[in-house]
């Protein structure tokens, strides 16, 4: 088996090892929370930040930062080895971070998402040394990259920290054919499955609730039946190009479905279209799909080409699958690469359940921009199954929609990093995530004697407010991180 072998019974130790940090973790945070003061400490009345430890405010008109709930540095020991480095753990009150912590596969396989504004150093700080982490762990990695910089941050990280071994490295970007890996999506086709999916990405996700669904469906279908008929009758390697021109040359598609009507089912009735309404028929596929038949692509999406793969080639080989999908491209680098994603899915999915498929870890940067081409819920429930891990990059968590669809999208990441500068409707996200505690509060009563008597009870308040996320003390960059798996609380991280 290998290193698959021995990345298997480890991860099956790690499992243990996780179960035992987070226990360690709670037990150091349980035992603090026991010894808590009744009143704040000096160090919290000069700072204005509450820690764990620190009793409820009173005998003050200042407001205070509350993290009392919160890990501190001693509690998250346990996280100070590991493949996947997650900047340096943080009391609320220190000027630096303590030491490095990281996290374990046994935490990676159950997904991560990692929210934070333009600016907040989401890329350099967390989905680099992801990705330079499963490198050098052996695993595969698809990463989608979102600005065309990728590869330059990853190469800058490893020269920072002395890393010199080479990476096997693919790179697909149709906004740069020159330095891509020739790749033909067709060739990935076996069935009608695989041409749904194909489908996908190209059309998105069917919403009922919008207007003329029923012609977005019947778009479906066409184009997964265009798909399924170009390769059963064109034989190996029919270049994508080919599949544009069925939609816009009726007597090419009558051509060839008469080649295999059986293979021509779900066209039967664009093939009989009257020829003067083909086109209003097809002009929306057309414009899905012209990209595919741009010149300037012509060789990258030859699968023939030298320098060409397929996606198993990629996967048995671990390497890093650079997939491009920038956001000035717009509709067209969002659908390109979610036709990678959507391929690799099933070929990923053909070890669901298994341990015989290669361990990956994908980082999703950008998400939301093409969740509905890859029904992003459905990788997050299904894939770990098959040993691909998930790294979800979100700059907000409206992006995903409502709170409804918010929770759909997000609720199988068992680790969440909220960073430095999130909004008020992400940190709303992350507030309801970690749940409501029993604090300690303190009133002042006027006892019948005249005099002032503080009382201590417990009311039912957020874990940490909307203030405390959005704003941690962790200087430019940083942010708290959660992780279920470890504890019910989360622990402040620098990355300065």
């Amino acid at each position: 088996m290998g290193w698959v072998g021995t990345l298997w019974r480890a991860s099956t130790a790690a499992t243990g090892a996780a179960v035992s940090a987070g226990s360690m973790m709670a037990e150091g945070w349980a035992r603090r929370r026991r010894t808590a003061a009744v009143r704040p400490s000096r160090e919290a009345m000069r700072t204005g930040i509450l820690a764990p430890g620190d009793g409820p405010p009173s005998g003050t008109v200042g407001t205070f930062l509350d993290y009392r709930e919160v890990l501190l540095p001693d509690d998250v020991t346990p996280l100070n080895t590991g493949p996947f480095p997650l900047g340096r753990v943080k009391h609320p009150r220190a000027d630096t971070g303590a030491y490095p912590v990281y996290l374990g596969w046994e935490e990676v396989r159950c997904h991560l998402a990692v929210v934070g504004p333009a600016g907040s150093g989401k890329t350099a700080n967390v989905l680099v040394p992801l990705a330079v982490g499963a490198a050098e762990a052996g695993l595969g990695c698809v990463v989608v990259d979102t600005k065309g910089d990728f590869i330059d941050d990853f190469v800058a990280y490893r020269a920072r920290h002395g890393i010199n071994r080479r990476h096997h490295m693919v790179r697909w970007d149709i906004a740069d054919p020159a330095t891509s890996h020739p790749w033909n999506p067709l060739n990935e086709v076996r069935d009608q499955n695989d041409s749904a999916q194909f489908a996908l990405a190209l059309l998105g996700e069917v919403d009922p609730a919008k207007p003329n669904s029923d012609f977005t469906e019947r778009d479906h279908r066409w184009l997964r039946g265009l798909v399924y008929l170009l390769v059963r009758t064109r034989g190996p390697n029919p270049h994508p190009r080919d599949l544009y021109m069925l939609v816009v040359n009726q007597q090419a598609l009558t051509a060839l479905a008469q080649r295999d009507p059986a293979a021509a089912i779900d066209v039967i009735d664009l093939v009989k279209f009257p020829p003067a309404d083909f086109s209003k028929a097809t002009w929306a596929l057309a414009n899905r799909l012209s990209w595919l038949a741009e010149p300037g692509l012509a060789t990258m999406l030859d699968g023939s080409a030298p320098r060409a793969f397929t996606l198993s080639q990629a996967i048995d080989s671990g390497a890093i699958i650079k997939v491009g999908a920038r956001v000035s491209g717009g509709e067209r680098t969002m659908s390109a690469a979610a036709l990678m994603l959507n391929m690799l899915r099933l070929r990923c999915m053909k070890h669901f359940g298994t341990c015989h498929g290669a361990r990956m870890l994908w980082i999703l940067d950008e998400a939301p921009k093409y969740a509905h081409r890859i029904k992003l819920d459905e990788v997050l429930d299904f894939m770990r199954g098959a040993g691909v891990a998930a790294c979800v990059g979100v700059q907000d968590v409206t992006q995903f929609g409502d709170e409804v669809e918010q929770e759909r999208m997000l609720a199988n990441a068992d680790t969440l990093i909220a960073l430095r500068g999130v909004s008020a409707a992400t940190a709303a996200f992350v507030a309801k995530r970690l749940g409501d505690v029993q604090a300690a509060t303190v009133s002042n009563a006027m006892d019948a004697h005249g005099s002032w008597n503080p009382t201590l009870s417990h009311q039912t308040k957020p874990m940490l407010g909307l203030r405390e996320i959005m704003q941690p003390p962790v200087g430019r960059y940083g942010g708290l991180i959660h992780t279920r798996a470890s504890s019910a609380h989360p622990f402040l991280v620098t990355f300065d």
